[in-house]
């Protein structure tokens, strides 16, 4: 199964089953679980290396064990917590491998194979701190590992629903939509799964359980949520609490162990409105996973509501109960181990009508292919390279969100956007909409950093000239490479022939940010402060591979690892907000205006430090004064 996997409730499973019989079922809860929200990386995460698996590298065994310790927030061992395994971006895509902690909370996964797995625990009742919801941040882990998951009493929120007169609203369903975190951030919008929700008993009685720790809003009513579910509320647009529409809507807030009681909703009881309309361009009507269709707010939250169009049937969709507002629609279907289709989105403006006669035009997505290849280690090989290897590396593929137009749709629900060498070191990056796009490497240790990333439209690099200043341990200095920065794709197009190189001899630096002194105060730092790397080569200016950036911690403590050897400037400085929460992050340095200015910032602050090969300089002090 796909690194973004994770089991869905219970109920969500018991109405799925009753909706989609045998074979479709199978297939559509592996499509479903592909895009849910599940790779969830809990913090803290201390990783390890186990002495089996390295014994087992040596000898050649491909297989070995991931372990690990499930504990609650205040550190108290979790007996009978399950434990989700998944293969990152695997080729052939198969059900999670799951473990049970036991009385200690501890748990051992064994004879897994060699690659990249995403690790995540489940407890009835408990949450993780924070969901990743960019899959650029999912952690993933190899075989040797040993990951401590730390699990949070989940908030509840309960209260009932009444309609006009009074009376209980029975078997209605309540979902709740976390609109801010713990820390009063605005939540991603680059959700890929569905909100929490639970149906009323006869009392008119709900209670949400599990939440994480946030701002919510509260809504009942209105049409299919999930795939399937059927119930006599799917007509009414949704009321939220206490009684009103989505603009005026009042917010909850949940903290972690907590239940906020009293969250009663007076129903409404007002009509939706419909959206209809039909599906094309299906890739191969024998498919047995059907194609689902996508309803969600324009502003982002997740999905409003879903649809399902099966093979055999006619391709026609419908969404009842939508409440007045701007919407996205949007078609696809999973390909499996072949390719998948997505129609772009189509902007619905619902106003006091129906909206009908809509066509969703599905077309297939594109891909991303090439080879990883690894150089020979240098003569004295870093003291830190375990052994890894190319299975364990892992390209993403990161949408350069400023390039696309306004109205393309983010990651689709069924994207891949990864992908792990295999054999040869062959990738394949699938199921990617139309756009531009940069690649990004993760690699298995702090020895590896990428030299170049080269396509076929972009000039062959010049060959090693002998260094004219200091010889580097690896006896040369690299002429800079042709970088395939942007990858721009159409519908349904194939770049291919794409080649990474990957060193052995990496730098790496760790340090703090100082802040100056004026008038013998010390100044604080700022909350949004990065450290940038900058090489300071005029050849490199260009070269984004050899550029770096990371946020500090509360501390001004900074960490940059898998650095290309060579002198670079370091500047510390603010990072405006992200314009759209909306919006994937973008490095600054990706955009050549941007990367100039860094550029010139960085060599009028002329904080100089040069790097050797396998060096792992710590303990660095950066100074940061505020502007004048």
């Amino acid at each position: 199964m796909n690194s973004l996997t994770a089991p869905f409730t219970s109920s969500f499973y018991r109405n799925l089953s009753a909706a989609i019989n045998g074979k479709r079922l199978m297939l559509f809860f592996c499509l479903l679980v592909f895009a849910s929200s599940s790779a969830r990386a809990q913090d803290p995460v201390v990783v390890t290396q186990a002495p089996e698996v390295k014994e087992a590298r040596a000898s050649g065994v491909s297989t070995g064990a991931i372990t690990g310790y499930v504990v609650s927030e205040d550190g108290r061992p979790l007996a009978d917590a399950a434990i989700y395994l998944n293969k990152a971006y695997a080729r052939a895509p198969g059900p999670p491998l799951t473990a049970t902690t036991d009385s200690q909370g501890r748990f051992r996964a064994a004879n897994l194979e060699s690659g990249l797995y995403s690790v995540s625990a489940r407890l009835p009742g408990f949450t993780t701190a924070e969901v990743v919801t960019d899959v650029n941040d999912f952690k993933y882990y190899r075989l040797g590992d040993s990951v401590n998951l730390t699990l949070v009493k989940g908030g509840v929120i309960t209260g009932t629903v009444r309609d006009a007169n009074g009376d209980p609203v029975v078997a209605v369903s309540v979902r709740a939509v976390r609109v801010r975190d713990g820390a009063g951030r605005a939540s991603a919008n680059r959700s890929y799964g569905f909100s929490p929700e639970r149906m009323t008993d006869d009392r008119g009685v709900y209670r949400i359980y599990g939440l994480s720790p946030g701002t919510y809003v509260v809504s009942t009513g209105g049409g299919q949520r999930n795939f399937g579910t059927v119930n006599a509320y799917e007509g009414d647009a949704p009321t939220f609490f206490p009684s009103s529409t989505r603009d005026t809507a009042a917010e909850v807030p949940v903290r972690g162990g907590e239940e906020a009681t009293g969250i009663d909703i007076r129903y409404r009881g007002e009509r939706g409105h419909t959206i209809s309309g039909t599906v094309s361009g299906l890739l191969d009507t024998n498919m047995n996973s059907g194609v689902p269709i996508l309803l969600r707010p324009a502003s982002g939250g997740g999905y409003e509501a879903t649809s399902f169009v099966m093979p055999g049937t006619k391709p026609g969709f419908s969404f009842s109960g939508v409440s007045d507002g701007e919407y996205e629609v949007m078609a696809q279907q999973w390909g499996g181990t072949s390719d998948s289709a997505a129609s772009p989105p189509r902007r619905i403006t619902v106003k006091g009508a129906d909206v009908t006669g809509i066509e969703l035009a599905l077309a297939p997505l594109a891909s991303i292919a090439g080879r990883v290849q690894l150089e020979a280690p240098p003569k004295e090989k870093c003291e830190d390279n375990r052994g890894g290897t190319l299975m364990e590396t892992l390209v993403n593929a990161r949408r350069d969100e400023k390039n696309q137009p306004g109205n393309a749709s983010r990651t689709p629900f069924f994207n891949a956007s990864g992908g792990i060498p295999i054999d040869q070191g062959e990738f394949l990056i699938r199921n990617l909409i139309a756009g531009s796009y940069r690649l990004a490497v993760r690699l298995p240790n702090e020895a590896w950093y990428v030299r170049s990333i080269i396509s076929p439209k972009t000039a062959t690099p010049q060959p090693d000239a002998p260094a004219k200043a200091a010889q580097t341990k690896s006896g040369t200095n690299a002429s800079p490479p042709a970088v395939a920065s942007v990858i721009t794709l159409k519908t349904g197009e194939r770049a291919t022939s794409i080649s990474i190189q990957v060193a052995q001899d990496a730098a790496g630096l760790r340090g703090r940010v100082v802040a100056a002194t004026e008038a013998a105060e010390i100044v604080s730092l700022p909350a949004n402060l990065k450290v940038y790397l900058v090489p300071a080569a005029r050849e490199r200016a260009e070269d984004v591979l050899r550029y770096d950036e990371t946020s500090i911690g509360s501390d001004g403590a900074f960490a940059l690892a898998n650095l290309a050897p060579g002198r670079y400037w370091l500047i510390a400085r603010p990072t405006p907000e992200s314009e759209s929460p909306d919006s994937a992050p973008r490095s600054l340095f990706w955009d050549a205006d941007s990367r100039a200015k860094l550029r010139r910032e960085a060599e009028a602050a002329n904080i100089a430090i040069e790097l050797q090969p396998c060096q792992r300089m710590s303990d660095y002090l950066l100074p940061y004064a505020t502007a004048k």
